[in-house]
């Protein structure tokens, strides 16, 4: 049964070329693409296919720790639902975020197993990849919230006049 402790951390941020992104994925991997908005462009959600089959195993009363054979395997109806349900949650958390940046408000767009199909970028476009190590009890996995840099460029001088305030802030109160 899943447990309501849920651990995420942020494991590394890398900024690279769409298609060396694109390459490390695995077939089949659970992908999302999504929109922001009030932001040019789409983001891509990545939840890796471990994560994915444990999460449904959970679900329906198993442990969770149920290892499933994942080469040469999609995603069932069920699978895929699930996924989505995760994505649509981490996108609520994503605009809340956001928000004291940039308000945003994101639009699930369609899911991909296949990484050559979720082009949210040319190839040689440079952007963004969050991964993310989650635990859910006995449950372990990563999700990769990956944007490309032409999203969030008009946002930039936001991030850092935000970042050297609340420096500026905690400065002066030292």
């Amino acid at each position: 049964m899943l447990q309501k402790e849920t651990n995420m951390r942020l494991v590394s941020t890398d900024i690279v070329k769409f298609d060396e992104f694109r390459c490390s994925l695995p077939v089949p991997s659970s992908l999302h693409i999504f929109r922001m908005e009030s932001l040019r462009g789409q983001g891509l959600i990545v939840i890796e296919s471990k994560l994915v089959f444990a999460v449904v195993d959970a679900i329906f009363g198993g442990t969770g720790l149920w290892e499933t054979k994942i080469t040469g395997r999609g995603f069932s109806a069920i699978e895929t639902r699930m996924a989505k349900k995760v994505v649509l949650g981490a996108l609520e958390d994503l605009e809340k975020v956001w928000s004291p940046v940039h308000a945003v408000s994101t639009n699930y767009v369609r899911a991909e197993v296949d990484p050559r199909f979720a082009a949210i970028a040319s190839l040689t476009d440079i952007v963004l990849a969050n991964l993310f190590e989650v635990e859910l009890g006995n449950i372990s996995g990563s999700i990769t919230i990956c944007l490309p840099y032409a999203l969030i460029e008009p946002v930039i001088p936001k991030l850092k006049t935000r970042f050297y305030s609340e420096k500026t802030a905690v400065d002066q109160a030292w």
